[in-house]
């Protein structure tokens, strides 16, 4: 829902829908979605887990039980954004291929969720990448969107993972 809010905002501000360059929609059965936009002036992301952010990942790679502390600080840094955020950056701040959407985002941006910085939490990039998996039923096309996160001097990764199936755009 918040999507649809965060789409009806932008065209006001950004113009019709039409001057949007990219849009992407992923929704997963699991009830995580993503909407990504580009304009001439501006590259928004919006994330939103239904569930809440206890089902958001944190990191990627093995969970070993020296790192139980390091999960619940980086839960307790980012739970107020984690069920739901929008982040902007400034199109000369991402490297954008259009063939394949985009490819990252850096530097300074603005989470637009969160406009006074309530909660001090700085996104600080985002990357994306295709992964592709071959097993004997096929190939199976995910695409991985890892945002990076800061909180007092911490640094966290979160890996949003969505099949292509589940994804939707001008440019798939």
């Amino acid at each position: 829902m918040r999507h649809l809010f965060l789409l009806g905002f932008l065209t006001l501000i950004g113009g019709a829908k039409s001057a949007f360059a990219l849009e992407v929609v992923c929704a997963s059965p699991s009830g995580e979605s993503l909407l990504l936009l580009t304009t001439p002036t501006r590259v928004v992301l919006s994330y939103e887990n239904e569930r809440g952010p206890e089902f958001t990942p944190i990191e990627d790679g093995p969970v070993r039980e020296t790192l139980g502390d390091f999960y619940k600080m980086a839960y307790d840094d980012l739970k107020d954004v984690l069920d739901g955020f929008a982040v902007e950056w400034q199109p000369q701040e991402c490297q954008i291929n259009l063939n394949f959407w985009l490819s990252s985002c850096g530097g300074k941006s603005k989470l637009i969720s969160d406009p006074k910085n309530e909660t001090g939490v700085q996104a600080t990039g985002v990357y994306l990448s295709q992964l592709t998996e071959t097993g004997a039923s096929g190939d199976q096309v995910t695409y991985r969107f890892r945002l990076s996160f800061e909180k007092d001097g911490n640094t966290y990764f979160v890996p949003l993972y969505f099949a292509k199936d589940f994804c939707k755009g001008s440019k798939l």
